[in-house]
């Protein structure tokens, strides 16, 4: 993909894909053994369900901060909404998330202008494409579904584990200017 972020790699891997599902997998992520068997379960088992995903485990050499387990949720670690049980929320983290593939292609060719991603005029940290998703799957009337006992795991290394980062990290999920 020529262009730069996550949204058009995305997209392009969503149009190429020949199965049923998509997994987004971020180079800092890891999945579980048997993950992707468990997923599939889970969308069988929910045919509303857009979007599946789990539990952030956090994986790092660095000493963790007292107050990383306040905000753990800013890098997709711990359970996701506060929430210890399965059951639908209005949105799943990007990471590690699983989509129907369908319904992300219909989407995809509306031409729906996605604002939580992309580049600022400021080289700006953009995130929030997850968020994004969920409320237009949700808009749909279908699901977001969070398992807590899918695990994924993300690694975080010393540099990221910092006050400063999370800041950013807190300002990411701010609409990208126009482009």
């Amino acid at each position: 993909e020529p262009n730069p972020g996550k949204q058009w790699a995305f997209r392009t891997g969503a149009l190429a894909a020949r199965g049923e599902f998509l997994v987004m997998v971020d180079d800092d992520n890891g999945l579980t053994r048997r993950y992707l068997e468990r997923m599939v379960a889970i969308f069988e088992a929910k045919p509303q369900a857009a979007m599946v995903g789990g539990r952030g485990e956090l994986v790092t050499e660095a000493v963790v901060p007292d107050w990383f387990e306040a905000v753990q949720f800013r890098w997709a670690v711990g359970p996701q909404g506060q929430r210890e049980t399965a059951g639908p929320l209005l949105y799943i983290w990007g990471a590690g998330v699983g989509m129907r593939t369908k319904w992300v292609r219909q989407i995809l060719d509306s031409n729906f202008p996605f604002l939580m991603s992309g580049p600022t005029e400021n080289n700006r940290l953009v995130g929030g494409e997850d968020i994004e998703w969920g409320f237009i799957f949700q808009a749909l009337g279908k699901l977001c579904w969070y398992e807590p006992n899918l695990v994924f795991r993300h690694n975080i290394p010393a540099s990221k584990l910092t006050i400063e980062h999370a800041e950013a990290l807190k300002n990411a999920r701010k609409p990208a200017t126009a482009r």
